[in-house]
């Protein structure tokens, strides 16, 4: 069976060159340490699905990768990531995912109550001396807690979205309004007033379970809809590659 010919690799202190994409190569030693820490490495058999990735990186296309559990999805593009020195979060879908928490939610917390000093510059102030308050159990309140989804989309992070089609389609459909323009904005539920614009250097990554496609067919229309290749280059690109 005659052996399929890798992609070219070209590295610098600057660049990083596979097959016909280059990357701009930027070392950050806190994200190095971690991909060394979590025992990622390039295997020459991943050159091929590389390319693609940076090619659709570079495009700002949404990316799907599709493949079993434990197949190196997560790792190909939290070594990505690295190579760019972005910070990647990372958030699973499941069936009981709601559309309204992919924004934040309110969460309930407990304000703690605290002694009050009479004098707080006073050193040798005794133990008695504090004030409590009455009520010392505390108040409980709300506090609007933002996601990871948001935290990225703002700040200009990396967001890997996984096992993306174990999730019913409203909240599908609430990922695709929220991304379906690069220079997309949010309002937040809890302030009609407060916009958030979609930073530009924030990019998004989806993960497909293996055995439940039935959503494969809507991610992948949907990210050529951002397409400014050719149908030669889309067709190869947007062909899956099973890890």
């Amino acid at each position: 069976m005659p052996s399929v010919p890798l992609p070219k690799i070209d590295l610098n202190s600057s660049t990083l060159s596979i097959g016909n994409v280059t990357l701009n190569y930027i070392r950050n030693e806190i994200l190095d340490e971690n991909v060394e820490n979590d025992h990622l490495c390039l295997l020459a058999a991943q050159m091929e699905l590389l390319e693609k990735v940076i090619a659709c990186v570079q495009a700002n296309w949404l990316l799907s990768l599709v493949g079993p559990s434990h197949c190196g999805k997560r790792s190909i593009i939290k070594i990505l990531a690295a190579l760019n020195g972005k910070q990647l979060h990372t958030m699973r879908l499941t069936s009981g995912t709601d559309a309204l928490d992919l924004l934040g939610s309110f969460e309930q917390i407990q304000v703690e109550s605290s002694p009050i000093l009479h004098n707080e510059n006073d050193e040798n102030l005794a133990l008695d001396e504090l004030t409590f308050p009455d009520d010392d159990r505390g108040e409980l309140c709300f506090k609007w807690v933002e996601s990871i989804f948001l935290r990225a989309f703002r700040d200009g992070h990396w967001l890997l979205v996984e096992d993306s089609n174990c999730c019913n389609s409203a909240v599908l459909d609430c990922l695709n309004s929220c991304l379906e323009s690069t220079d997309g904005e949010l309002l937040l539920p809890m302030d009609d007033s407060q916009v958030v614009h979609r930073h530009p250097d924030f990019r998004h990554a989806f993960t497909l379970y293996f055995k439940k496609l039935h959503f494969q067919n809507f991610l992948f229309n949907e990210s050529s809809k951002w397409s400014n290749f050719t149908s030669n280059e889309k067709s190869y690109i947007r062909n899956p590659i099973l890890c």
